[in-house]
């Protein structure tokens, strides 16, 4: 049993009373400490913790043993060789390959390789470094610099990003498409020409007239000739596909031809939502909203529009 020095001096004062004689006391303190302090050291001799701090010993220096000894699986960096590496290629400004470390040649070659270039495309092919190709039919195409002319055919190019120094072009009888990265739709048929971009920015040029294209925008500009139901059906397929940039373009195709007919209505309010929703353009939004109320005084959906107006914030 442990016993502390509180408990000491209350057993001296006990013996003090019975036995009135100091010196009786502080013999028996001092036998009681001694006692004392011998049990808490007693401890540190006890078989079981001594084999336990051995085994804890033991342990320790089998870890630093396994941890420090080498591996026979470490090779040394000198001897690795790097031979099969694959090789990097670099394009000129005129897409010549040229492999970097040796003449492997890689596995699907381009096909405008080199200036001058004619080939006839059906499927799929790669045209040159980051230029993707995909003809519907049979087209033509021909390497000029860093022109690629499509002579005949339909084709859908997929450009790699690219620095502005080192743009690339297509060309379409009297068009010309400048890219920089994007994917984009070119056909040259029977004397027509047209481009549709599906994704990045290009640049338009024919004759005098130029233009920046914007996703699902169509150059030149077709003529729109959905009736009203047929827009409504059509927003409707797009709205499950949740393609609203192109349910908004498709509105205002819509308006620009049914704007100021009573049947047009829907249609501001349709194309206020979706810009203002789900495009977060609240500026477009409002601005539409204000044409709206501009060019039907008294419309039927006034209650509509001033909810649109009122949750857009407009003024």
């Amino acid at each position: 049993m442990k016993t502390d020095n509180g408990k000491l001096i209350e057993k001296a004062k006990e013996l003090h009373i019975s036995t009135r004689a100091p010196v009786n006391d502080k013999v028996m303190i001092a036998l009681m400490r001694q006692r004392c302090e011998g049990k808490k050291k007693t401890w540190l001799l006890h078989p079981a913790f001594a084999a336990s701090f051995g085994i804890i010993i033991l342990i320790a220096i089998a870890g630093f043993w396994f941890m420090s000894k080498p591996s026979g699986e470490v090779k040394n960096f000198e001897n690795i060789s790097f031979a099969q590496e694959v090789p990097v290629v670099i394009a000129s400004d005129k897409n010549d390959i040229q492999p970097e470390k040796n003449n492997i040649q890689p596995q699907t070659p381009f096909l405008l390789a080199s200036d001058n270039t004619e080939v006839e495309l059906t499927g799929s092919g790669k045209l040159a470094v980051g230029v993707d190709a995909i003809s519907d039919g049979k087209s033509i195409l021909k390497m000029d610099g860093n022109k690629i002319r499509l002579i005949s055919g339909d084709v859908t190019f997929t450009v790699a990003p690219r620095n502005t120094s080192n743009k690339l072009i297509v060309v379409a009888g009297d068009m010309e498409v400048t890219v920089i990265g994007t994917i984009f739709r070119v056909v040259n048929k029977t004397g027509e020409t047209r481009v549709w971009l599906k994704k990045g920015s290009v640049s338009v040029s024919q004759g005098k007239i130029s233009k920046v294209l914007k996703p699902s925008e169509v150059w030149p500009e077709m003529p729109f000739n959905l009736t009203l139901t047929q827009v409504a059906a059509r927003l409707a397929d797009l709205r499950t596909k949740g393609a609203h940039k192109e349910s908004a373009l498709l509105l205002r195709k819509a308006i620009a031809k049914y704007g100021k007919s009573p049947a047009g209505q829907s249609l501001y309010i349709d194309l206020a939502s979706i810009y203002g929703v789900h495009l977060r353009k609240w500026d477009s939004a409002c601005s539409i909203l204000k044409r709206y109320k501009t060019n039907f005084p008294s419309g039927t959906h006034h209650l509509a529009a001033d909810m649109l107006w009122n949750r857009f914030r407009c003024n």
